[in-house]
């Protein structure tokens, strides 16, 4: 009998320190072993998409004019063919009149040189006056200026060459071969190599945003591979009745406008504005049925924060919301993480 009691003690002992172990483990709150990141706060920048096409600046332009009539014996270059300083262009053929008007200046300069001689000599001897020497001397100069003018444009010359002034491209071409051309005559147009612009086409209501100076990146739609970094120069007040776009102008750095092709189509980003945004990992970011949002640790707890995705760039996410710099969200662990639940940080 006593041994009956003293089993039934100890099985009330043993129940109830069941019991209390049950207990504790219902009562224990619920821990999950994650990984945090900090919140950080970084630059973010807002971009317009254009596109534009490439053109010489026309600062850079250079007419090769041709100064005296003639005939185009011989046309050397095509349009948008590249030419070295000293490459001939093209070879002129004097025009008759051209060349019988040097004839004639030339010929009236040594009759009034001769002239001049011969007046000397009669007012040595008494037999003219100086008025008749100062008009002959007279003569003798404009004839002078008149043979040195046609001199100047080449009459003089039956044949000429033509020649590239300095490296460049032919943006221009007014010429054929065997075609007759007048004094003054616009033959080509060369554009310095390196002296290039983007003209781009912003939407009236985008221009509004754009302003000199700011940042442009540029890439070839043919070559994506090559990027190129400018500055807007001008943005023009007019919208372009071809484009039906306002033109934004910007200029190729000499050292890098040999990787594009004059008149090939750019795209463009120009960056208008650059804000202080937060960043964080992109696994730290969870989406569900109200959408985005993080864990923030608090306290040894995680807490959900509501955020908003602004940009997506990488394995990093820009984000607005009420979080802070310095803040640690969870990254490893956040899917099975719910609010309010204890946490603990895994060592790394």
């Amino acid at each position: 009998m006593k041994w009956i009691t003293v089993s039934c003690t100890l099985m009330q002992l043993l129940l109830a320190s069941l019991t209390a172990m049950t207990c504790a483990a219902v009562n224990a709150e619920p821990e999950a072993t994650v990984q945090t990141a900090e919140v950080r706060e970084a630059p973010a920048e807002t971009r317009l998409a254009v596109f534009g096409s490439l053109q010489p600046d026309p600062d850079a332009l250079v007419s090769i004019n041709l100064p005296r009539a003639g005939l185009i014996n011989r046309l050397m270059v095509r349009l948008g063919q590249r030419v070295s300083a000293g490459d001939p262009l093209l070879e002129i053929d004097t025009a008759p009149g051209t060349r019988m008007d040097y004839l004639q200046a030339r010929a009236a300069m040594d009759f009034a040189r001769s002239e001049v001689l011969r007046f000397k000599r009669l007012l040595d001897e008494q037999l003219a006056t100086r008025d008749q020497l100062q008009s002959a001397e007279k003569n003798l100069a404009d004839s002078k200026t008149r043979l040195e003018s046609l001199q100047k444009v080449g009459a003089d010359l039956q044949l000429q060459t033509i020649r590239a002034p300095f490296d460049g491209i032919v943006t221009q071409l007014n010429i054929t071969q065997g075609t007759r051309v007048q004094a003054d005559t616009t033959a080509l147009l060369l554009c310095h190599q390196d002296r290039l612009l983007v003209l781009l086409g912003a939407e009236p209501e985008d221009a509004k945003r754009v302003q000199p100076g700011q940042v442009v990146v540029l890439a070839s739609v043919f070559d994506p591979g090559v990027r190129i970094e400018s500055r807007v120069v001008a943005v023009h007040a007019l919208i372009n009745p071809d484009t039906r776009l306002v033109d934004v102008v910007v200029p190729i750095p000499e050292e890098q406008a040999g990787q594009l092709t004059l008149g090939s189509t750019v795209q463009a980003e120009i960056i208008i504005d650059t804000t202080a945004q937060l960043v964080v990992p992109r696994n730290a970011v969870q989406l569900g049925v109200d959408g985005a949002y993080v864990f923030r640790v608090e306290d040894g707890k995680a807490k959900r924060i509501e955020v908003n995705i602004e940009l997506a760039e990488g394995a990093l996410l820009n984000v607005s919301g009420p979080l802070e710099a310095g803040d640690k969200v969870i990254t490893v662990g956040s899917h099975v993480v719910e609010d309010g639940m204890a946490v603990q940080e895994a060592a790394r």
